[in-house]
């Protein structure tokens, strides 16, 4: 009888304990000015599937009277590591790319240094309120921008350049920034600069990409069929995903115009990686590589295959309300 009783016993404990659970109420602010039903309603549709990820099927969804808010309540999880999952909007976005291979960039950063060295020279501030002396005296925007080179493939014999057009220290990146307003008067109309921490944590730098502008971007948020945390071929994370039908040819045909360049990969506005494109992708199905955590590739996977959000929603508040 012993080993009933404490079976018993065992399970009393555990009711008592979930009785006695605590319920919390999380409040997502939403930073869209007059939101209409329609996008009230998709996005808590689309709160409600990524929930069921993480067992939260249960947790209960409503609008604030205002319609400004978004609150959930629930009596387990962590509710602040699955606010901030819940909250990214899921926007994947995938961007033609420049290199340094190309004429038109080479031109914009010598123009950019030729402008910022005539400045030097006159005495006159590079950048208002810093000193020209953080400039060395020679080169300036190349004393902060390390261009990457060019190498010869193997096969081919052709000249290959890599995806990022340079590097810069982590120490110089915020007067790099602020120069950029030089460099993006001389670089072609659109294109965009995006940076990345270096994979290899032993260098303390960002990557600098250059992208091209929006009208030849391709948005995949609303054609992702689904989205799974996967290991690669040398067992690192990865998010594998697949197109719809829209999705798979639109895919096609930016991997089709791209073969032998960069395509970047931006999830929310962070670019994740940018492979190069070797052949035609006519199986809709992509991959988002980087330095990740298999729980970083499965938040990633389960906020893409859910839908984009339709609304920006922040985490307003976090708060015990009762004890259920």
């Amino acid at each position: 009888m012993r080993p009933f009783k404490l079976s018993l016993l065992l399970l009393l404990a555990s009711i008592v304990s979930c009785t006695a659970q605590k319920q919390y109420e999380l409040v997502l602010t939403i930073k869209d000015s007059a939101p209409t039903f329609d996008q009230l309603d998709s996005t808590v549709n689309v709160l409600k599937k990524r929930l069921q990820a993480y067992d939260k099927g249960n947790t209960l969804i409503k609008r604030s009277p205002n319609q400004q808010s978004i609150i959930l309540q629930t009596a387990c999880g962590d509710l602040e590591f699955i606010g901030n999952v819940l909250v990214k909007k899921g926007r994947l976005v995938f961007y033609e790319c420049y290199t340094i291979g190309d004429p038109e960039i080479v031109a914009a950063l010598k123009k950019t240094d030729d402008a910022m060295m005539a400045l030097l020279q006159a005495n006159r501030p590079i950048v208002p309120g810093i000193s020209n002396a953080v400039f060395q005296d020679e080169n300036p925007l190349l004393h902060l921008f390390v261009p990457r080179q060019g190498y010869q493939d193997k096969h081919s014999g052709m000249m290959q350049y890599p995806a990022e057009v340079g590097n810069v220290s982590d120490s110089l990146l915020p007067l790099l920034k602020k120069c950029l307003p030089l460099l993006y008067q001389h670089l072609p109309q659109g294109c965009m600069l995006l940076f990345k921490k270096m994979d290899n944590p032993k260098y303390k730098a960002h990557e600098i990409y250059m992208v091209k502008n929006d009208a030849t971007a391709y948005d995949a948020s609303r054609h992702v069929a689904n989205a799974i945390g996967d290991m690669d071929f040398a067992n690192h994370p990865v998010v594998s995903m697949t197109f719809n039908k829209v999705g798979a040819q639109r895919w096609k045909r930016m991997t089709t115009k791209n073969v032998g360049k960069p395509i970047a990969i931006v999830v929310d506005g962070e670019l994740l990686s940018a492979p190069m494109v070797h052949s035609p992708i006519e199986s809709g199905n992509a991959q988002i590589s980087g330095r990740f955590t298999v729980e970083q590739t499965q938040d990633m996977a389960n906020a893409l295959r859910n839908g984009y959000l339709p609304l920006t929603l922040q985490i307003g508040s976090i708060n015990l309300v009762a004890n259920k």
